[in-house]
């Protein structure tokens, strides 16, 4: 699962998120190495996208979220499904400083990609 896995740091207010760790399906999504920059940055659409506006939502509630549907930030590799669990962490116990994901990218026969 290690390669699924992705977290993000949430950096200031307004929040913006920066990888912290991507592992190796999750690179081969993106097409290149995000650690250390900013969604917005690997992605300049990324506030437009449910995966920018739910992780809003999960900065603001605490509360962790499951989804399964097309993917948001891409879809040009023939990625058609995406299942994905977001997590929030928070070093104080109250407010989240870093989102932990673990997303499984499907094709359009339902294989993991």
């Amino acid at each position: 699962l290690v390669r699924n896995l992705w977290i993000v740091d949430v950096c200031g207010a307004p929040p913006r998120f920066r990888y912290r760790v991507a592992g190796t399906k999750v690179v081969d999504y993106i097409g290149r190495e995000p650690t250390g920059r900013f969604m917005d940055e690997v992605f300049p659409h990324f506030s437009e996208t449910e995966t920018g506006k739910s992780l809003l939502r999960i900065v603001a509630s605490g509360v962790p979220r499951w989804r399964r549907g097309t993917p948001t930030l891409r879809d040009d590799k023939g990625f058609k499904v995406v299942e994905q669990v977001s997590l929030p962490l928070a070093r104080d116990g109250r407010t989240v400083d870093m989102v932990l994901n673990l997303s499984v990218i499907m094709n359009a026969r339902g294989e993991p990609c």
